[in-house]
């Protein structure tokens, strides 16, 4: 939290997309109450080529909660990369 707080106001998460060319791969949880959901669209609104997946019944740790899905979407999107 600290470093949010510090980091400078052009290390947002929409003003880094626009700058990062490698190919990526956004997974969200539906319920992530730390970083809303619309936070996820905004950043697909600015990358069209960046494939967003929301994993359900999720929060802010995805990976953690729902972890066979999680893995499940990260293999098969690094299967076709």
């Amino acid at each position: 939290s600290i470093g949010m707080g510090l980091r400078p106001k052009n290390a947002s998460a929409p003003s880094l997309l626009e700058r990062l060319s490698c190919p990526m791969l956004v997974i969200w949880g539906e319920k992530d109450l730390f970083v809303p959901l619309q936070i996820c669209w905004h950043c697909q609104h600015i990358r069209k080529d960046i494939p967003a997946t929301v994993i359900a019944e999720s929060g802010h740790c995805p990976h953690d909660e729902r972890a066979e899905i999680f893995n499940s979407v990260v293999l098969n999107w690094l299967m076709n990369h």
